[in-house]
């Protein structure tokens, strides 16, 4: 009751600011149901090559580069849904990264941001976040610019914190003080302060947005030791959380894209349990999808939307 309360407080709130600014809010699914995609690099849709691409020819000169899939999985994702008859809208501040089939369709907007953790997101969400946000306060508004109104938010969170080996106010018995995903209490403990920090964000979302739904991802696997066990044991935890969400009666979907990507390999008395990803869907810096990999996150995505909206 407390934290329905909060929630109700925090959008009474919303909807008082954006009134004082003189700011309508925008109307909800005005064009079909409106779809939130929240993230990172990753909700952008960047590939990076890190090493000199295959089909790249002998005669060009190169050098490690980042080149991005434009539309990332949202371009996927929306042919999909439109495909099963899902009348929809993306939404969201930033319009980069687009392709030519999101820019004729309307459906570019989204706030994958390259870099973010999940404590840049939230902070983003109602407040000012890096100085990439676009403004920040993306679901509050601004004096020239609309609250996001989703009915769907899609998140995809926490690579960055896992790369940055991030867990603030955590000190490791190691140098830096920084985890070592190595050690397996030490990688209980990150994982675990990670999926608070999700926790946190879902909890501000669903204040922020009584009533819309939440479809709640995995992240796509890390293709090298030992930030692969994390990635793993990180999509256990979220399937926990999601759980406990739908427990308590909250619009939430579990979006598995980790095992779109990857499997656990059993151990034998010869090998150790191990990780395999399946060729093909990661850039060679082993954590951004390709475009095979995008498709692949847009098909797990098409099939837990309808499912959130589904919900009673």
């Amino acid at each position: 009751m407390i934290r329905r309360t909060r929630r109700l407080l925090c959008s009474l709130a919303a909807v008082a600011a954006a009134a004082t600014l003189g700011v309508a809010p925008e109307p909800a699914a005005a064009a079909g149901v409106r779809i939130y995609p929240l993230g990172d690099s990753i909700t952008y849709g960047a590939t990076w090559y890190v090493g000199r691409p295959a089909q790249l020819p002998p005669e060009v000169p190169y050098s490690t580069v980042g080149v991005d899939s434009p539309g990332g999985y949202r371009a996927p994702l929306t042919l999909a849904l439109t495909a099963q008859g899902v009348t929809h809208e993306m939404v969201g501040t930033s319009t980069a990264n687009s392709n030519a089939v999101l820019d004729q369709l309307g459906q570019n907007r989204h706030n994958g941001h390259p870099g973010y953790r999940i404590d840049q997101n939230a902070a983003a969400l109602d407040g000012r976040g890096p100085s990439s946000d676009l403004g920040g306060y993306w679901l509050t508004g601004t004096a020239t610019r609309a609250p996001i109104t989703p009915d769907v938010t899609v998140i995809h969170l926490g690579t960055n914190d896992i790369g940055q080996r991030y867990d603030p106010g955590t000190t490791y018995p190691n140098a830096g003080g920084k985890v070592n995903y190595a050690n397996a209490a030490q990688r209980a403990a990150f994982v675990g302060n990670l999926t608070a920090r999700l926790q946190a964000l879902v909890d501000k979302v669903q204040a922020l947005r009584p009533g819309s739904r939440i479809v709640l991802s995995n992240v796509t696997p890390w293709a090298a030791a030992p930030n692969d066990r994390v990635t793993y044991e990180y999509a256990q935890a979220i399937s926990a959380l999601v759980a406990g969400e739908q427990g308590r009666g909250e619009r939430v979907v579990y979006a598995d894209v980790w095992s779109a990507f990857a499997t656990v390999v059993p151990a034998t008395p010869a090998a150790p349990e191990t990780i395999a990803v399946i060729p093909g869907l990661l850039s060679p810096d082993n954590v951004h999808p390709t475009p095979a990999g995008y498709a692949a996150m847009a098909a797990v995505y098409a099939q837990a939307i309808p499912a959130a909206l589904a919900l009673p």
